[in-house]
């Protein structure tokens, strides 16, 4: 119980104090310091892609556009990344791909942000597609499920196209 507790004041609380800006991300992160030597460094990395993701769902949800909040969710994954000097290649296979371990223990981790996602996906769906998806509600929960896979497709496509891994 005291490590959910812990978990959902790293994930929730800090974007409650901290304003959801380049600036006030970079601030959070050079705070909010976990025992990686501890945890692992691939288990930090798939923390730190979690906190990513829910806190661009979370700026979604604030009125950001879906650039922006992706900036901000980048920035937070980045930061968190840099603060606690991991590299990023270390959460990559030799294809380029997200290693299985750190995908599971992203999609788990995200599940504490679900209702933020819940929230975000008819306001993305709406930036993007145009339409009102909440009069949908199978193709709604679908696209809830599928949102972490989604996020880590992009970053494993980022990763590929630029091909870069510091």
């Amino acid at each position: 119980m005291k490590k959910l507790i812990l978990l959902l004041t790293i994930f929730l609380y800090p974007l409650q104090v901290w304003s959801l800006s380049e600036g006030g991300i970079k601030e959070f992160s050079q705070k909010a310091i976990l025992d990686c030597d501890n945890y692992g460094s691939e288990s930090c990395g798939a923390r730190f892609m979690a906190m990513g993701a829910c806190t661009y769902f979370i700026s979604i949800n604030k009125g950001k556009s879906n650039s922006e909040a992706m900036k901000i969710g980048d920035a937070m994954f980045v930061y968190m990344m840099h603060s606690h000097q991991i590299k990023p290649k270390i959460l990559f296979n030799k294809d380029l791909q997200i290693k299985e371990n750190i995908k599971n223990e992203f999609i788990n981790r995200t599940n504490f942000c679900k209702s933020e996602i819940e929230k975000a996906v008819p306001l993305i769906f709406k930036e993007t597609q145009g339409n009102d998806i909440n009069a949908q509600p199978e193709l709604k929960q679908r696209l809830v499920k599928a949102f972490p896979f989604w996020y880590l497709e992009s970053l494993e496509k980022i990763i590929k196209e630029g091909n870069k891994l510091n």
